[in-house]
């Protein structure tokens, strides 16, 4: 699977609907290679890139908890 196949399968959660509250209309119009507006979109494609790239859970876990601190 390529990384959008990943994501794409991703936003398919209802998690992101119901927990996250987005709304699939906004869902269906996100791309893998644009930024998002939902700061938890943003980071599920770091998680995705980092496994992609070979990054170890640590490295990812590192660029995650930077992204939060942004928030």
């Amino acid at each position: 699977m390529t990384v959008e196949e990943i994501f794409n399968e991703v936003l398919k959660s209802s998690e992101l609907q119901t927990i996250f509250q987005i709304p699939k209309e906004d869902l269906k119009c996100e791309k893998f290679s644009t930024k998002s507006e939902h700061s938890v979109i943003e980071i599920i494609k770091v998680i995705i890139n980092g496994q992609e790239n070979h990054r170890s859970k640590e490295q990812i876990f590192q660029t995650v908890q930077k992204q939060i601190m942004q928030l």
